[in-house]
């Protein structure tokens, strides 16, 4: 309960008013993810029986905290197409709050199921190099394959 002043109102003058907050919500709901490499997030409930679980992964030379139903932009599998399931044994944690439970490097019998959605490439990233008062300047692009994978299932 909050009390607010209020300025005069006719010949009554009141100097404080209750006001009721609205009550907080029990059960609110926060995204998983909110990295830049993130497309789409499942949010969860917090107060739901069940949390999803999450895993922290190694793929394609970089790492990545999922859970399941995440959708991630990362560097192109070699000779997939969309549709293929890739697993990835690559687990660095699993589990989340107490129940965690982390690898040296890795924990043992821990996978998650992906599949990709599509590959293609990436926006253009243009390189320019120029050194000043030589006359040189060298303008290249490049554009980095992607493939954009949901993940599916994490057991371990």
């Amino acid at each position: 309960m909050l009390r607010l002043p209020l300025a005069n109102t006719g010949s009554i003058q009141r100097s404080y008013r209750e006001v009721t907050l609205r009550p907080s919500l029990e059960c609110t709901q926060k995204p998983q993810n909110t990295r830049k490499n993130v497309l789409i997030s499942v949010p969860s409930t917090i107060c739901s029986p069940a949390f999803p679980m999450k895993a922290t992964i190694k793929t394609q030379g970089r790492q990545f905290t999922v859970s399941e139903g995440d959708v991630l932009k990362v560097n192109a599998y070699p000779e997939t197409k969309a549709g293929d399931s890739v697993d990835i044994n690559e687990v660095l944690m699993i589990g989340e709050g107490s129940d965690a439970r982390f690898g040296a490097p890795l924990v043992e019998g821990a996978s998650v199921k992906v599949t990709i959605l599509e590959n293609k490439k990436d926006k253009k990233i243009v390189v320019f190099k120029k050194k000043r008062r030589q006359g040189y300047k060298k303008r290249r692009g490049h554009r980095q394959h992607l493939s954009v994978i949901k993940v599916e299932s994490i057991t371990g």
